[in-house]
């Protein structure tokens, strides 16, 4: 796309459109109406959204595009659309236990400590969202556990 200087054009554009369709529909979902402003990322395939070890402050939902989960380099999981994704390090104020990696073109909303506060005080049903996102990754690893342990569920 980037040897043609049309294509190149076109894609800029679209990128610029997809964007500002991200924007309006933020403005809609009532962040803005509660005085957050997210900051919307772009992360290609292979890019690192989060490092295992870093310090962050900062929560991220996957708006487009899919990651994996990464500990120690073995993959341990998938995050999807929608899904709510470094929260932990963020509330118990210690090192991401995990990295995350785009799998494809990937767009996130992120939100600083603070935003995340004020958006969990204002809008119980993300803590809902956060509890229905971080239970399925508890059941899924412990699926993956038996799995690997040999142990049969009673």
């Amino acid at each position: 796309v980037h040897g043609n200087p049309r294509k190149s054009a076109a894609w800029d554009e679209l990128l610029i459109t997809q964007i500002a369709l991200s924007n309006s529909l933020l403005v809609e979902g009532g962040l803005c109406s509660i005085g957050l402003v997210p900051d919307i990322r772009s992360f290609s395939q292979g890019d690192c959204i989060i490092e295992q070890g870093s310090t962050g402050d900062e929560v991220f939902t996957l708006v487009e595009g899919g990651a994996d989960v990464f500990v120690n380099g073995e993959k341990v999981g998938t995050i999807h659309e929608d899904e709510v994704f470094g929260a932990l390090g963020v509330l118990t104020n210690t090192p991401r236990t995990a990295s995350v990696v785009a799998t494809q073109d990937t767009m996130v909303i992120a939100l600083k400590h603070d935003q995340f506060l004020e958006l969990v005080h204002s809008r119980p049903q993300t803590v809902l969202k956060l509890i229905e996102d971080m239970a399925s990754t508890i059941m899924r690893l412990n699926a993956k556990l038996l799995n690997t342990s040999g142990a049969k569920v009673i």
